[in-house]
């Protein structure tokens, strides 16, 4: 077979596949009772086989970017004019996913083709993780229906899971097909990554955002860029995600950029700052759900607040910034690694001495003025708060000796340990001196927020645009700023 005979081949039977992919579905929608979803995602599938079809026959080439670019003309043609109902979501008025797949697919490939063409093989693994992935799993969360809880709209545990387990099979079969060597971690890494685009993809971005975060992770890891320890990372980050999600502890911007923290934190700083995150969530998660239980087991009103973008922000400030600092001056200079460190158990032992310390039966003792105050507010502090910090403290510095052997040196590690608990009391010296305090007019309750009860409440002390986040945001640069300042002139 001559080039021109193979290239009018190649053509002719995509459009043929193309064509006969939707004509059949038309029909399956028109003659069966069928539901539009399963025809609909169904037929996504079917046509994505259309990547081995160009693989085949025309490969990175012209003549694959051409039949791309016609296909993206096609999908935004009926997107707008609506003469395709079975290919395109009767749920909502106008999605845009098909424009977003025939996107998304498109600059992968030009990526491929106009810079390096072994990246090419990438371009299928992102294609099949989203055609096959994100196809199935609505189909999947069906079967689920009475046990599946909402992530984030409408992303379903089960149906996330779905993602995670066939975009791993659609890593595995290239793996093994065209030589490519990936571990189990990395296989298990791209499930993971293409799950957690899954959930974070809302209005359609889905065939944006699996497509570009697949193809972004194997690319790096083509050009060997990952180690293991990151894959290790992505793969535990997915059910954090989908936990936070589930359970509603965090907001969508909340927990989308507690994910980004943790990955870029790990990339920059390295295992030990990623692993000691995971940790330190564990067991707040831990500590919160102790003091949740008892807390109502004794008649408490608990109240259950997602946790804002701000919030996770201001507490990831500090140790990112030397996260970054560090990887980008070589990670020749411990004392940033160990500034990093400290901030993250400072505002870990911080949230563990707040959650421990409310389940004291007395009330505790505001820090500056040394008088009782109301559970909750900052500023207060307890003897099992302040127990619970000091000794979260020492677990943490424990942990991170894995990782930085450094800390093994007694007078470091106490050292590094008398900073951070001095960065935990300073957070509370900080909020009970500084934070604005608020009471509300119709229950009488002081409150750290300017509405309660549905009312404004009215400021009684603190500077008006300093709350919570801002306190730890302050305390976590001043630990970390401390422990630079000791460990640089040591």
């Amino acid at each position: 077979m001559n080039e021109l005979t193979k290239t009018i081949l190649v053509y002719v039977l995509f459009y043929a596949y193309m064509a006969l992919v939707v004509i059949v579905g038309e029909l399956v929608g028109k003659k069966t009772k069928i539901d539009s979803l399963v025809i609909r995602k169904w037929e996504h599938i079917a046509a994505s086989f259309v990547w081995v079809l160009c693989f085949l026959l025309s490969g990175c080439s012209i003549h694959t970017m051409i039949l791309n670019f016609t296909g993206l003309i096609a999908l935004t043609v009926v997107t707008f004019s609506g003469i395709m109902k079975t290919v395109e979501r009767d749920d909502i008025k106008r999605s845009y996913g098909l424009i977003y797949f025939g996107l998304s697919t498109m600059i992968v490939l030009a990526i491929a083709f106009f810079f390096d063409k072994n990246l090419y093989i990438l371009t299928g693994i992102d294609y099949f993780c989203l055609a096959l992935g994100d196809g199935l799993a609505p189909l999947f969360a069906r079967l689920f229906k009475k046990h599946n809880p909402k992530v984030i709209e409408n992303k379903t545990v089960m149906g996330s899971l779905c993602v995670f387990v066939v975009s791993a099979l659609v890593a595995l079969t290239f793996s093994q097909v065209f030589s490519l060597g990936y571990s189990v971690w990395m296989i298990l890494s791209v499930g993971a990554v293409s799950a957690t685009a899954e959930i974070f993809s809302v209005k359609g971005l889905d065939n944006l955002l699996i497509v570009f975060a697949v193809f972004g992770y194997t690319a790096m890891y083509h050009y060997g860029l990952v180690p293991e320890y990151f894959m290790i990372i992505l793969l535990i980050a997915y059910p954090m995600v989908l936990l936070d999600g589930a359970i509603k502890a965090l907001t969508y911007f909340g927990n989308l950029y507690a994910y980004l923290y943790l990955i870029l934190a790990t990339y920059f700083g390295g295992p030990s700052i990623g692993y000691l995150t995971i940790v330190c969530y564990v067991i707040s998660i831990f500590t919160a759900g102790t003091s949740h239980i008892i807390r109502k087991k004794r008649g408490e009103e608990v109240h259950h607040h997602e946790r804002t973008f701000f919030q996770i922000f201001a507490n990831s400030v500090a140790p990112l910034s030397l996260a970054v600092l560090y990887y980008a001056t070589g990670g020749i200079y411990l004392p940033l690694l160990l500034g990093a460190l400290a901030a993250v158990i400072e505002q870990y032992a911080d949230t563990v001495a707040s959650d421990l310390g409310r389940i004291s039966k007395k009330d505790p003792i505001n820090i500056t003025s040394f008088k009782r105050i109301q559970s909750g507010i900052s500023g207060g502090v307890s003897l099992i708060g302040t127990t619970s910090s000091l000794i979260a403290c020492g677990v943490a510095l424990c942990f991170s000796m894995i990782f930085v052997p450094e800390l093994i040196n007694i007078w470091t590690f106490l050292i590094l340990l008398a900073i951070i608990f001095g960065g935990v009391i300073i957070d509370s010296v900080i909020g009970g001196a500084f934070q604005a305090l608020y009471k509300c007019e119709k229950c009488g309750k002081l409150v750290e927020n300017k509405k309660h009860c549905e009312e404004v409440a009215i400021k009684i002390k603190g500077i008006s645009w300093m709350n919570n986040s801002m306190v730890n945001m302050i305390s976590g640069i001043i630990t970390s700023g401390i422990v630079l300042l000791v460990f640089f002139l040591i």
